[in-house]
């Protein structure tokens, strides 16, 4: 069999309830050269059952140890056989054109490391809440200032080519980051490369109280640590400028001036940006 154009890497822990449409929105794209890799991160409930029901030659399914969804995303790139890499959350889906899309994107652009869409943002029962943030808060080209304002890219969103994911070493797993890998990842291939950017929405996130952002990022103290950590890090790894220094403490900035009665990341989004 010859390796697939696009692998798709779903990240699972404890993900019974959702990850059978996640699954089902990978199989009906109408861009059908992909392989799918679940890494299941030590899920104790049924995820592993509801994975195999869905069995295709696509799908490749991989149990891990808890490790975090940093280790369960490198291990499916490790993985991985196809030249561009998506990332697809347990809990999302996506619509029917969104690999398509990309894949022509990338293919027409060959200057460009990786391309993101919008979400529709969405609740347990795939009630629509909002498409969030609204369009003119995306940015493409050298985006690098931009992602020190805030993170707009979401993993479910992105095609990214492998070679550049194996250039900058995948995510890093170190837990003082765990909550901001992907904002982490974002920052040290923005240093270098070019993001595209659909301004279409291709599918949906679920936001609901199990899910992993919504976990980890548990009241104002934890998320300006977290922020913090992840601004510092970037410095060190890149080396921001002084001016770039200014643009993320005047986000730690606007992050504290939302008070401290919010408890959660959509608490939070909603006073910053009225969502």
């Amino acid at each position: 069999m010859e390796s697939p154009t696009v692998s798709v890497i779903i990240p699972a822990y404890n993900s019974e309830k959702f990850i059978g449409e996640a699954i089902a929105s990978v199989l009906n794209q109408s861009f059908q050269d992909y392989e799918i890799i679940v890494v299941n991160d030590g899920s104790d409930d049924g995820t592993e059952s509801v994975v195999k029901s869905l069995a295709t030659d696509r799908l490749r399914y991989f149990y891990q140890t808890n490790s975090g969804p940093a280790q369960a995303r490198n291990s499916a790139i490790d993985r991985s056989q196809g030249e561009l890499i998506a990332f697809l959350d347990s809990d999302d889906t996506w619509y029917p054109d969104k690999l398509e899309r990309q894949v022509s994107y990338l293919n027409r652009r060959t200057d460009t490391a990786a391309v993101y869409c919008q979400l529709m943002f969405v609740g347990d029962s795939f009630s629509r809440l909002k498409t969030f943030p609204d369009r003119h808060f995306f940015k493409s080209g050298r985006v690098f200032d931009d992602l020190l304002r805030w993170n707009f890219i979401l993993p479910s969103s992105v095609l990214i080519r492998k070679s550049l994911l194996q250039e900058v070493g995948g995510f890093d797993p170190d837990r003082s980051v765990r909550g901001f890998e992907d904002w982490e990842l974002w920052l040290r291939i923005a240093s270098k490369h070019q993001f595209g950017f659909i301004p279409q929405v291709l599918g949906e996130h679920r936001y609901h109280s199990d899910n992993h952002s919504y976990q980890t990022v548990k009241g104002k103290d934890a998320f300006l640590n977290g922020l913090q950590t992840l601004f510092a890090i970037a410095d060190k790894k890149i080396g921001l400028s002084q001016s770039q220094r200014e643009i993320a403490h005047s986000t730690l900035n606007q992050v504290k001036g939302c008070g401290s009665n919010w408890r959660n990341l959509n608490e939070l989004y909603q006073l910053l940006f009225d969502v």
